[in-house]
């Protein structure tokens, strides 16, 4: 717990307080550390208010609507840091917004991005301010996207999360629950990482920055729940729009030609990074977890979270198979 000293000093540097009232102090006597405190503090709009008064100077922010501006719209567990790194070795250091927030920062830094790579929902996009985004995304069979996600959460040290000092309640849960029981509980049951993740992410805004979060309350309702079939019509056309799309499952077929959309040789490298193994190497974050058998009840668990995300999938292959990418849609059929 913090003392009411670092309470009152958080409130005076971070917004401005010359007199914090008694009442305060009180009130936020339960946070476990300062850190916790501090994060509490700058997501308030009076942090941001007074971030932007305090400022001395103004960002010479010369917007050039007609720049070429990548966006990686990545979806978790696709194999999207992979890309992210061959996308920063070509093209530079990416934005430094890597999670769904691009609604936090003022247009003056957004409009010096020209390498866009996080886990955007849609909607957040328009506020990236170009004329012509090249969007690509790369995507994944929707049932071994779940099986390795499980398996990354898993794999989190509880520390890990503790250290991050943010909202990582889907570690917690898939380190105590079997695969069964984590996909079947009530909270995952619209949880924008987990149920139809895919077309929520492409259809609408998720409601939340941080995919591994649970957050205690949904912002509002995704189209998903109100409206299955105009979420997928609205994801299915975000796809089409996009410059390019990579399929983990054809990667010979697909990234050749997702390296060409953005200007780079067919034959550039596709590394293979973050996947387990490499984390476990690093002894720090991760830790050994057993193989998940993809049994019956865990099949009819996993069936409900990714009904709309096999038709997008799908819609995805057969927008590679029109495109000449692909040369048989019904291979890829999920």
């Amino acid at each position: 717990m913090i003392d009411d000293s670092e309470i009152i000093a958080a409130f005076r540097y971070l917004l401005g307080y010359k007199d914090v009232p008694q009442k305060m102090v009180v009130a936020h006597r339960g946070f476990k550390s300062p850190s916790h405190l501090r994060q509490h503090i700058m997501n308030l709009p009076r942090f941001r208010d007074e971030v932007a008064k305090q400022r001395v100077w103004a960002d010479m922010a010369s917007i050039q609507l007609d720049r070429q501006v990548i966006v990686f719209q990545h979806v978790p567990k696709c194999g999207g840091s992979s890309l992210h790194k061959v996308l920063e070795a070509n093209f530079g250091k990416a934005f430094l917004e890597r999670h769904n927030g691009l609604a936090n920062w003022a247009v003056g830094d957004l409009a010096q991005g020209t390498l866009f790579s996080g886990h955007y929902d849609t909607p957040s996009l328009a506020l990236i301010p170009a004329t012509g985004l090249k969007v690509v995304t790369v995507l994944r069979d929707p049932k071994s996207r779940l099986m390795s996600l499980y398996r990354y959460l898993r794999s989190i040290s509880p520390k890990a999360a503790e250290v991050q000092g943010r909202n990582m309640k889907l570690v917690e849960m898939a380190r105590r629950l079997s695969a069964e029981d984590f996909f079947e509980h009530p909270t995952l049951v619209s949880h924008p990482s987990i149920n139809n993740a895919i077309t929520r992410q492409f259809s609408g805004p998720v409601g939340q920055k941080y995919w591994e979060s649970v957050l205690p309350r949904r912002v509002a309702p995704s189209l998903v729940e109100t409206d299955p079939k105009r979420a997928l019509a609205c994801a299915s056309k975000h796809l089409e729009s996009m410059v390019a799309i990579g399929l983990l499952e054809a990667q010979d077929e697909t990234f050749p030609f997702l390296f060409e959309s953005l200007g780079l040789p067919k034959d550039t490298i596709f590394p293979h990074a973050n996947t387990l193994k490499e984390n476990l190497q690093t002894g720090k974050w991760f830790e050994p977890v057993a193989h998940v058998p993809l049994t019956y009840e865990l099949d009819m668990a996993l069936a409900p979270h990714i009904e709309l995300d096999q038709k997008l999938y799908y819609a995805a292959v057969k927008i590679l198979y029109q495109r000449g990418i692909l040369p048989d849609a019904e291979i890829y059929k999920v």
